[in-house]
């Protein structure tokens, strides 16, 4: 225990009595105060702040203690560190400091506890501003305070409390969140000088009492969710100096503010106000009215203001008002004689400009405008006319009108905007009053409606984008980046003459034709990850006014053109990374780049030498220039010229370069090179020599230095990252060919075929012919042990032998200096013995394997480990004490083995984890405080630790509050044993309040008042049933948003039922299943959030048994017994809490009708009644909202109206019915979950659209074989997921689209359109699919195109052996 700690400790009992005695006695002794001040510097961290000068010292305390003052007796009266790094909660014996008159702690991490404040009766100023206080609690009872500086805290509520005090002044609580209205109290504050609220979240009307609070000169309550109007009330407060409510909503009229005569700063902007403005607005005194009059500003732009600017402003002289973007139609005649004639009175306006511009200093006139501020402020800013078909219809506009709104509903249906992750706006196109401005992505000039740039990256973008979009005339950006599904081409770009900025990063670009007619402006062209192949475009090299050009992580191959030079303005060249070969032949020398600063064409292909003319033509060669030609397969010497280039910063490693001209180096004309590292190192900081290495392939410190080889290693290149022993790539993988049964491989392409190895299936190399980086043999029959000395290929980074039946060797794995990562999931494998010797592994990929015994110490040890996944294994025995050393691990997902005991303390060392989850476990005991550290985690998953039918195990003890877990939004705790309650403060520092959260807690013993502190989040998911709960904080019970809206329709009912009610599913009222209902019968005990009554189960699968005829099914174990749970008879499945999960009776004999009641069972998942004569209603089947898969095939089914209701289903199974007509497009498109469906062996007709088959965008299996479709073949073009198409036996015809399943990401894909009237040829796009299975048998097929004839991968692999003949024979053979 720390010294301060101990002192606390022996002397806490004296000195509470001795500080409640003498604060009795009006007295504190100084070694009273002295210890007060130790426990706070020992729970507030002291031996960790910035200052702490003589603080435990012999040093007299008010004498040398940093941060104290004392009186003339020796007392503390100010308590002094701001900005100290303080951390913790301050302890309440601050309050025994009785004479303490200023307390400055502002900008430190700690909270407070209020109550005890009334104790501090001299106590006047509080400064605590940009802390993490929680509350306000205890606040009010302070009966001295005069000014409270609370702003930039994480205050939510109680704003009362302060206004409680009577002796207030000054009141600074900006940047909170209240979320509540204004009190009506503030009017009763009669010496309140200042209350400033801006960015609360406060809301309701501004009360009418605050009229009474007559001394009030700053009143600001901007940026708010007011409501109501501007209450007259205010003109009471004469001593106003600034009034601001901006952007709070407020609607109506301005009253007359005329008795307010020292005003300074009225600031009524950006809110709904009408009317006109009042003619004696604000009243101008003396001082305001003559020759030099006081200055006043005034803000009313951006409401719904008419009318005319009123002649009773001219009484002020030096009026500064913004009147922008209203709806105003004039000013006062005797203010404006005319456009360039103001009123003398009013030549002082608007800093002088009236003066100097005339009226259009205040207002643009009809028809004119001026796009920044919608009037003239300076002379090379006048009103503008209209141009062409545009006009302004009002005073002051900033721009004139157009159709901008219908070109961006023009982009939004053209890309799918319904299914956008963000269409905030568009989707109110057809709403006039909704400002394009307002749109989601999209930002206008200032003060205008204009379009100037529009950012939709990463928004789930698809189709295409139309050529409108370049009729936006101030666009001057379109950033469409990481939009993955989304097409472009560059038609009409010519149109938008303003656009500098165009970035189109990893969309599904393929192709550049247009772009060379991009206006002058063009200046930054982002390409990169895109689909971009074949050399650089022509069109490239016509763009003259491109500074910067990005083109990395595509597929450009060829030779660099000499064309490059035409883009004489370039700085930024960016070409590094293609995919495949990426550029080859001969390095150019880009010499008529005069601009260049940045040229980037590493992990290419590129040879020859590097020239001696390279980049001789930069007109700045003292700039800092940077040139990263890296992984190429440049040779020959690094020439003496460019020794010109003073501050190059060059990139070579991994070339094959033979040497590097002295005089580049030590002290030579390189010497700036690199930082300075030239000059400090020599040749080795631009590479080390041979037979020499370096991490970075270089010198990069006195203490990196480059290394010579090890005795038998080598290093024939400058700029090695390593030495090796000479490797003989083919040697290695061939004997890894043999130890792994290379000769059963389903893909054996090139393998010992030629010299090349990069060329072979699954390898990928840094070079063109070398530097084997990937091994891919994920799903390719390996079978055998893998050889070791696999781990001596010099550059191999990544292993992937998923899916494969093959032993790992990890001896030796300590050579392979690059490995990074590791696929070794469902490969049997059985231990990791000699993986720690792995160290710089990153990645590490486990799951589905026979691993056994305790968790792999070896693993632990791999200190640059980021990810693990080691789910789904047969590990055992107690969880890690030492899991805390894997300092760099973020992603920890551990579930469905069987560790046991807790969670150590030292996980909370683990300060980069993101997500951790040991679901499904055998766990135990109490979660460590230590896990209130993780910072960094966004999603902690530990349900499900007690066994089914067991009562052992379960994590217990009560909750953390993971008040510092500040971006942890998915929290699932269900089915363990945690006791207790909801702390108050749980994730009270979250910085998530807006984000929607997920709390999982059912199936827990937790008790007592769910807490108005959860208040803070405006959208929660949260499941509290099966617990012990009394009751629900009202304030929840408000917060429409929780809970998909359902506690904004049934109140606390949306978060957990009443007692003595139920609800079948989750134990809450939902707008999807309905209010909470009474139980049928008792006793039940007195619990919030019931999810089942104890008879309903037992009730309905009775009469289940009754109404099907029961007493013939084939299998019956244990039905209707009594005493016997219905977990137990026949087809019966239940969850740990022993409700039924599951009714599995396929093939039983089973008729007669089936109850609808059966989907009143709560958490019914699976419904299985196959191959039964019944009869079956989907009546009601809304209310099983768990039902996910449901197989009625062979039961005679005649109908499915209704299942659409089914909300949740994934599987749906009714082959072999008597379903006909057309497809059911109706009920289908409903079931937005779905992944599985399956038609097959009904008597559907018609045509079949797949574009009318809306929103099941999860579908992955469809099976409609053997019915009587028939029309065009369906394209299936947009659906992601469908990886299994069966459209076989129907009568389809005409040719297989191009774009047949052209959006499938799917890996594997199995498609049969056998035995239809399909005719034509196969499409050659059909090359897009890596792992196809296609039957297309009897069917008129005329052609396969070669290159389909190449995929090795299709028909399990048979198309690599018996070429076109493995997908259909050809004519005249069978």
């Amino acid at each position: 225990m720390r010294f301060y700690a101990a002192v606390n400790l022996l002397l806490s009992t004296s000195s509470l009595f001795l500080i409640n005695y003498h604060e009795a006695n009006g007295q504190v002794t100084e070694r009273e105060e002295k210890d007060i001040l130790l426990k706070i510097y020992d729970e507030l961290g002291g031996n960790d702040w910035t200052s702490k000068a003589n603080w435990g010292s012999s040093v007299d305390v008010c004498r040398g203690w940093f941060g104290i003052t004392c009186n003339a007796d020796g007392n503390v009266v100010t308590l002094s560190l701001p900005k100290n790094n303080l951390i913790g909660t301050l302890p309440v014996d601050v309050y025994g400091l009785l004479d303490l008159e200023d307390l400055y702690l502002k900008e430190n991490e700690i909270d407070m506890d209020f109550n005890g404040i009334e104790r501090l009766s001299k106590l006047t100023h509080l400064q605590v501003e940009q802390c993490n206080i929680t509350n306000t609690v205890g606040l009010g009872k302070s009966t001295s305070l005069e000014r409270v500086h609370m702003s930039d805290n994480i205050l939510t509520g109680h704003v009362e409390e302060i206004l409680k005090i009577p002796s207030l002044r000054h009141v600074y609580v900006n940047n909170n969140d209240f979320e509540e209205p204004i009190p009506e109290s503030i009017g009763d504050l009669q010496y309140l000088e200042v209350f400033m609220s801006f960015s609360n979240g406060m809301t309701g009307t501004i009360p009418t009492q605050i009229g009474k609070a007559t001394n009030l000169k700053w009143l600001v309550l901007g940026d708010n969710w007011l409501s109501g109007t501007i209450p007259t009330e205010l003109n009471l407060l004469v001593d106003l100096e600034e009034l601001s409510i901006r952007d709070a909503n407020l609607t109506g009229t301005i009253p007359s503010l005329s008795n307010l005569g020292k005003l300074e700063y009225l600031h009524f902007d950006d809110n709904g106000l009408t009317g006109t403005i009042p003619e004696t607005l604000v009243r101008a005194s003396a001082e305001y009215s003559n020759s030099n009059g006081k200055p006043i500003e005034m803000d009313l732009s951006f409401n719904q203001l008419t009318g005319t600017v009123p002649l009773g402003l001219a009484h002020f002289k030096n009026l500064t008002i913004q009147l922008e973007n209203n709806y105003l139609t004039g000013i006062d005649s005797k203010l404006c004689f005319s456009r360039s004639e103001p009123s003398p009175a009013i030549m002082g306006w608007q800093y002088g400009d009236v003066g100097r511009f005339g009226c259009d200093a205040i207002l643009c006139p009809w028809d004119t405008y001026q796009e920044e501020a919608g009037r003239q402020d300076d002379s090379d800013k006048p009103c503008l006319e209209c141009p062409g078909t545009g006009l302004s219809t009002y005073f002051g506009s900033s721009e004139c009108v157009k159709s901008e709104k219908k070109i961006l509903e023009t982009i939004f249906f053209a890309t799918n905007g319904p299914d956008w992750t963000d269409n905030t706006g568009w989707d109110q196109t057809y709403d006039d009053d909704f400002s394009v401005c307002d749109y989601n992505g999209i930002v206008c000039k200032s003060g205008t409606q204009s379009i100037e740039r529009i950012n939709l990256a990463r928004n789930n973008l698809s189709g295409k984008v139309p050529p409108a979009i370049f009729e936006l005339e101030f666009l001057k950006e379109i950033n469409l980046a990481f939009n993955e599904g989304l097409n472009f081409n560059f038609n009409g770009i010519g149109n938008a003459k303003r656009l500098v900025r165009l970035n189109l990063a990893n969309t599904e670009l393929s192709s550049l034709a247009g772009i060379e007619k991009a206006g002058e402006q063009l200046a930054q062209l982002i390409l990169t990850s895109n689909f971009l192949t074949g050399t650089i475009p022509d069109e490239i090299f016509k763009l003259s006014s491109l500074t910067e050009l990005y083109m990395a992580q595509n597929a450009l191959t060829g030779s660099l053109s000499e064309k490059i030079s035409d883009l004489y303005a370039i700085q930024e060249l960016h070409l590094s990374n293609q995919r495949g070969k990426g550029f080859t032949g001969p390095l150019i020398d880009f010499k008529n780049l005069a601009n260049l600063k940045t040229l980037k064409v590493s992990h290419n292909s590129l040879t020859g030498t590097i020239p001696t003319t390279f980049l001789s033509g930069i007109t700045d060669k003292e700039n800092d220039i940077e040139v990263d030609l890296s992984y190429n397969d440049i040779g020959g010497i690094v020439p003496s010229e460019l020794g010109s280039l003073t501050k190059l910063d060059l990139k070579l490693v991994m070339n094959k370069i033979q040497g590097i001209d002295q005089a580049l180096c030590a002290n030579g004309d390189g010497s700036e090179w690199i930082d300075g590292d030239v000059a400090k190192y020599g040749c080795s900081a631009i590479l080390c020599p041979k037979n020499y290495f370096n991490a970075d392939g270089r010198q990069t410190g006195s203490a990196e230095k480059c290394k010579k080889c090890a005795d038998g290693k080598t290093a024939e290149n400058l700029g090695s990252i390593e030495c090796s022993y000479p490797v003989n790539e083919k040697e290695i993988l061939m004997r890894f060919y043999e130890s792994t049964d290379g000769d059963n491989w389903y893909n054996t392409k090139n393998w010992g075929k030629n010299d090349n190895v990069c060329t072979w299936y699954g390898i990928e190399c840094v070079g063109s012919n070398y530097g084997v980086s990937k091994i891919i043999m994920e799903n390719n029959n390996l079978a055998g042990v893998t050889s070791k000395d696999i781990y001596n290929l010099p550059l191999l980074q990544e292993i992937n032998v998923k899916l494969d039946s093959v032993a790992i060797n990890f001896d030796g794995i300590g050579a392979a200096k690059n490995l990074e990562v590791l696929y070794l999931s469902d490969t049997g494998i059985k231990h990791v013995d000699g993986i720690k010797d792995a160290h710089n592994l990153k990645t590490l990929h486990l799951t589905k394997n026979f691993m056994t015994g305790t968790f792999p110490n070896e693993i632990i040890e791999l200190q640059n480990l980021e990810e693990l996944y080691l789910n789904q294994n047969r590990l055992s025995g107690t969880f890690p004490q030492n899991f805390g050393e894997m300092k760099s691990l973020k992603f920890a997902y551990l579930l469905a083995n069987d560790f046991t005991g807790s969670l150590p303390a030292s996980i909370g060392d683990l300060s980069n984890l993101e997500i951790f989850t040991v679901a499904g476990n055998h766990m135990s005991g109490k979660l460590p405080k230590s896990m209130n550290k993780l910072t960094n985690l966004k999603t902690l998953s530990l349900r499900e630790q007690i066994r089914l039918g067991e009562t052992e195990g379960g994590f217990e003890g009560p909750l953390l509050s993971f008040t510092d877990c500040k971006f942890l939004n998915k929290i699932y705790l269900e089915l363990n044993k945690f006791t207790g309650t909801i702390p108050s403060n749980f994730l009270g520092h979250s910085k998530m309040t807006d984000s929607l959260m997920e709390i999982a807690l059912n199936g827990n013993e937790l008790s007592g008042i769910v807490p108005a502190t959860l208040s803070q989040f405006t959208k929660m998911e949260i499941d509290l049933s099966g617990n012990k709960f009394e009751s629900v904080a009202d304030e929840l019970c408000q917060i429409d948003g929780w809970n998909d809206g359902d506690v904004g329709v049934y109140g606390c009912k949306g978060i957990m039922c009443l007692p003595s009610t139920y609800q079948e599913e989750i134990g809450r009222a939902s707008m999807a299943k309905g209010d909470c209902s009474p139980c049928a019968e008792g006793p039940f005990k007195d619990f919030f959030g019931a999810s089942v009554c104890t008879t309903v189960e037992r009730d309905i699968l009775k009469k289940l048994y009754k109404k099907s005829g029961g007493d013939k099914w084939w299998s019956k174990e244990n039905w209707m017994e009594d005493g016997v749970s219905v977990c137990t008879w026949h087809g019966i499945t239940c969850d740990e809490d022993n409700s039924v999960q599951a009714i599995l009776l396929g093939s039983n004999n089973i008729s007669g009708d089936i109850p609808t009641e059966i989907f009143q069972l709560p958490n019914l998942s699976s419904l299985w009644l196959y191959s039964n004569p019944i009869n079956f209603s989907f009546d009601g089947i809304e209310e099983a909202k768990n039902l996910k898969s449901l197989l009625l095939d062979s039961t005679g089914l005649e109908s499915i109206k209704g299942v659409g209701k089914a909300k949740t289903l994934v599987e749906l199974d009714l082959r072999f019915n008597k379903l006909s007509g057309n497809f059911p497009y109706e009920e289908i498109n409903k079931l937005k979950s779905l992944a599985s469906l399956a038609l097959s062996d009904n008597d559907f007709t018609g045509s079949f659209e797949s574009s009318r088959l809306k929103n099941v965008d999860e579908l992955m299996k469809l099976r409609m074989s053997a019915n009587r479709f028939s029309g065009k073949l369906p394209n299936f073009a947009n659906y992601h997921h469908l990886r299994t198409l069966d459209l076989s036996s129907n009568r389809f015809t005409g040719d297989i689209p191009s774009s047949f399943m052209r959006d499938c990401d799917s890996p594997d894909v199995e498609i049969d359109l056998s035995s239809n009237l399909l005719e034509g040829g196969l499409p050659n796009e059909f090359t897009n699919f890596d792992t196809l299975t296609i039957y297309l048998r009897d069917n008129k097929i005329s052609d396969i195109p070669a290159s389909l004839c190449e995929k090795d991968n299709w028909n399990d692999k048979s198309v690599g052996k018996f070429n076109c003949d493995a997908i259909l024979c050809p004519p005249g053979k069978w």
